[in-house]
């Protein structure tokens, strides 16, 4: 059975969360249904709210052995909603917003070249914020030399006129990296 209407999804969804938070389902049923949905929502705050139950169940609930098989899927599945929603002619810009503000908290490694890659779309797409999200990913990952990524940090503080949020950005970007004392 398909519903239309969003606020239906959305008391769906949360009866869904409220059974999986009692325990009346796994967190990997419980992802499993969340996964498949995100493919299909089309409503920013159904998007929003399932991404915040799919962060809460993949972190607090999740056993270690599947925390990243299921962080992976979860990264691939907004990937792909986020490259399918901008490759139409009419993309949905509000829907945009919440897959900038999750996908990297599903980043690993891998998928961080992914990360700079969206920093380089219209500044309109990707606000500030989801900038320095994405540049505190990018400062937790081993693989990028520190000199890149201090440029990039650089850049965007520039960029954002050195304002509050910059300056929290680069104390958050600062604290992820190795201690230079020892």
């Amino acid at each position: 059975m398909e519903f239309k209407d969003p606020l239906t999804k959305l008391m769906i969804y949360r009866s869904l969360f409220d059974g999986f938070r009692d325990s009346k389902i796994s967190a990997i049923e419980f992802l499993d249904i969340i996964i498949n949905s995100i493919k299909n929502e089309k409503d920013q705050n159904n998007l929003s709210t399932l991404l915040r139950f799919a962060k809460s169940a993949s972190s607090v609930y999740m056993p270690i052995k599947y925390y990243k098989t299921y962080k992976k899927k979860i990264f691939n599945e907004l990937r792909n909603l986020l490259e399918e929603t901008l490759s139409s002619i009419n993309f949905e810009k509000d829907l945009v917003k919440p897959i900038l503000m999750h996908l990297p908290s599903y980043a690993d490694e891998d998928d961080v070249q992914y990360l700079i890659q969206l920093m380089n779309l219209d500044s309109k797409l990707v606000a500030q914020e989801d900038r320095f999200r994405f540049l505190q990913q990018i400062f937790a990952c081993r693989n990028i030399k520190l000199e890149d990524k201090q440029k990039m940090l650089d850049y965007e503080v520039k960029r954002d006129k050195n304002s509050d949020e910059s300056i929290k950005a680069k104390l958050a970007c600062n604290a992820l990296l190795p201690d230079r004392k020892k």
